[in-house]
């Protein structure tokens, strides 16, 4: 089954109340949540107190939102500033237990753009996502959670090939992949973007854990920006007639929503998986 979902934080930062009435009045049944970057009075990781947990947890239930990602995005592969990353490590690992807690499909992280360490090899910063990785797995599978990481053109795992690599190493059935098709698409492979997802869906299509949908277009420089659904150069229904063949239930979010179109987001993508 496929739901539909939101970030949570692309509709602004208030109560879970408020943020969570909002997402689901619009027709969204499923949410990524990044605590610090939605929840009111959360501005640092000591916030995330059992009772702000509860409230959460009551209130997700009120609108019968599923967590489908909880975002603790770190920076996982960072070669050059090792005391950041093995706070960001550590932080994502005390995160562990509140997905679990909190019924979370899995708890998501990127791996870190290559343009902030430029000296750095991809196979030195491979090397070090790697030794992050391996404090966070034996941790997951502690807690039955599933890791997620998302594969981005300009990071370090940064095609499919590179993520199913990633997935082939560490061999574990708690690390999963979150896909975002624009993130994964340079503007250079945007007239083949077809075989690119072909690429993707065969090398690790029954390991997503959630999928992130938005618009792109090219601009003038020949970079690929936002855009909303409709003036997207993305092959959403290609897309979507592989994601409706695998296996597994998934959560597709609405990434960059707009709270004024919403709900018109919320029908176009429920519209693609009729």
């Amino acid at each position: 089954m496929i739901q539909i979902g939101a970030r949570a934080h692309d509709y602004g930062k208030d109560t879970p109340d408020h943020l969570f009435q909002k997402i689901s009045a619009d027709g969204f049944a499923s949410i990524q949540l990044a605590f610090k970057k939605a929840i009111l009075g959360v501005e640092t990781f000591r916030d995330i107190t059992p009772s702000v947990l509860e409230e959460v947890i009551e209130t997700k239930q009120k609108f019968h939102l599923h967590l489908a990602v909880l975002g603790v995005y770190i920076e996982p592969a960072l070669v050059e500033n090792e005391a950041q990353r093995k706070d960001g490590v550590a932080e994502f690992i005390s995160s562990i237990p509140i997905a679990q807690k909190l019924g979370a499909d899995c708890i998501g992280t990127e791996t870190t753009r290559m343009s902030m360490q430029p000296k750095v090899t991809r196979k030195e910063a491979l090397d070090v996502l790697y030794r992050s990785l391996w404090k966070i797995i034996p941790e997951a599978e502690l807690y039955g959670v599933t890791v997620a990481i998302e594969p981005v053109y300009y990071h370090t795992v940064n095609t499919p090939e590179c993520a199913a690599e990633v997935l082939k190493t560490m061999a574990c059935q708690n690390l999963k992949i979150i896909f975002d098709p624009v993130n994964l698409l340079s503007a250079e492979e945007l007239p083949v973007q077809n075989q690119l997802w072909e690429r993707a869906f065969e090398r690790f299509g029954e390991k997503i854990a959630a999928v992130h949908m938005k618009g792109a277009v090219v601009d003038e420089q020949k970079n690929m920006i936002s855009s909303n659904f409709e003036q997207s150069l993305i092959n959403y229904e290609f897309i979507f007639s592989c994601l409706k063949t695998l296996p597994q239930n998934f959560s597709v979010l609405r990434e960059e929503a707009n709270p004024l179109t919403g709900a018109d987001d919320c029908e176009f993508l429920k519209s693609l998986i009729v």
